[in-house]
């Protein structure tokens, strides 16, 4: 009985520990906070829904058409907002157009049909890539989006995909990483207190291995030129994804670049390289 009532306290006063963390920055939508970031460069902002059968996508789409796109993929959990210093980034505005979407199951998008699936966050993107028309995508992937942006690559080869740039992924099953907390936030009332992204988020982790381990058999076949950034000191997705990548990509064009201490928040810790590879490759 006394486990029992433990347990009771336990959940619910993690669940709102959690809570507060996530959503300290919350008061804001995400819509007003990327308004108010971009407003000041006077940069062209649109916002819009992608309506598809396996649910629905909140997308942004920065600056003005151009040959190509630079498609920026957020992790778990996260949103579009993630990436919004990039939109008002002059260098990246003056050669392509920047896209961002809540993915399946976080912020204004929908839940979706087995949404923790990496195949079936994969398969909407590459629909709303396509209704997009963009002549050549740039696709950047960071940690959980990583292996999103690689899955694309995988199932649809013909996307024009001009490089994937990863930002410390999540690739190799071997070492995804569980914490302790990730079972006890899959129990079905814990998922019911948790905020809408955490609980997302912990259902992908769940089964974020095994998601890995169908992708193993398609590695052979992706010829998507591949530039990866990973830090040594990643505490939360180990530098041996790096190894992994070495080990199972087969095509011809992959880029490591590894830094020496650096941990997982490489998109804002490490702005000027990503935004540097980026124009590399637009360029």
């Amino acid at each position: 009985m006394l486990f029992s009532v433990n347990k009771m306290i336990y959940y619910p006063v993690l669940a709102v520990l959690l809570s507060g963390l996530w959503g300290c920055n919350m008061f804001k939508s995400q819509e007003t906070q990327i308004r108010e970031v971009v407003k000041k460069e006077a940069v062209r902002v649109d916002f819009g829904l992608f309506k598809a059968p396996s649910g629905n996508l909140s997308l942004v789409k920065i600056g003005e058409r151009a040959a190509v796109g630079v498609f920026f993929i957020h992790g778990a959990p996260g949103d579009m907002g993630a990436f919004k210093k990039y939109f008002t980034d002059s260098l990246l505005l003056e050669k392509a157009q920047l896209f961002a979407v809540d993915r399946l199951g976080y912020g204004q998008s929908s839940d979706g049909l087995s949404a923790e699936k990496i195949k079936n966050q994969a398969e909407i993107l590459i629909q709303l890539v396509e209704k997009l028309q963009i002549s050549e995508v740039i696709l950047v992937g960071h940690s959980y989006g990583g292996p999103v942006a690689v899955r694309m690559a995988m199932d649809a080869p013909d996307l024009n995909i001009r490089r994937v740039i990863l930002l410390a992924p999540a690739l190799d099953p071997d070492h995804e990483k569980m914490f302790w907390v990730n079972r006890p936030l899959s129990n079905a009332w814990a998922q019911k207190l948790l905020p809408r992204g955490l609980a997302m988020a912990n259902r992908e982790k769940m089964v974020h291995a095994a998601e890995l381990q169908k992708m193993l058999p398609l590695w052979k076949g992706l010829q998507a030129p591949i530039t990866m950034i990973h830090g040594t000191k990643d505490a939360l997705v180990p530098y041996e994804n790096v190894a992994f990548i070495k080990r199972h990509y087969q095509g011809e064009a992959l880029e490591v670049i590894s830094l020496n201490g650096e941990n997982h928040f490489i998109p804002w810790t490490k702005y000027a390289l990503v935004r540097d590879t980026i124009l590399k490759y637009i360029q």
